[in-house]
């Protein structure tokens, strides 16, 4: 129909189904829309599994680890740097290795200087300096600030 009026469109017959019929429509739908989501999430991790059974397959073969080409990761071009200063000077003999570190440096470093020259393990300097500041030893370090590597 090119034109249709109010008349037209009052006087038109819609089909609707008992209300039982319709809540049965609405059940079916909720039903099928649940069963959607669920095959969904299985294709999902199909596809996963399917993926890591291939690379596993692969990866015994020679030269397959070339087989995924990813971006090489950059150095940041920013780092971290926290000063590290000495706080009360150790008795002597006390088990202070930072402390002395930073005595001979004049008193003050930066927390990476002070890690390599003590020579210990990451784990092994956190914790001695853990303990050097509850001592007094080391004074609690101030904020870290970002100091630029390289200008973009």
């Amino acid at each position: 129909m090119p034109k249709i009026n109010q008349k037209e469109l009052n006087a038109l017959l819609v089909p609707v189904p008992p209300l039982p019929e319709q809540h049965r429509i609405v059940t079916k739908i909720n039903e099928l829309t649940t069963l959607v989501a669920y095959l969904e999430s299985r294709r999902y991790q199909r596809d996963q599994l399917a993926e890591a059974f291939a690379k596993a397959c692969v990866a015994p073969f020679p030269g397959s680890a070339n087989l995924e080409k990813t971006e090489k990761m950059k150095a940041p071009k920013t780092e971290l740097v926290s000063l590290v200063s000495l706080g009360k000077k150790p008795k002597s003999g006390a088990d202070a290795p930072l402390a002395a570190i930073l005595i001979k440096q004049g008193g003050e470093l930066s927390a990476k200087a002070l890690w390599q020259q003590s020579g210990l393990t990451i784990d092994a300097f956190y914790q001695q300096l853990k303990i050097e500041i509850v001592q007094g030893w080391v004074a609690r370090p101030m904020e870290a600030e970002m100091k630029v590597l390289e200008e973009s």
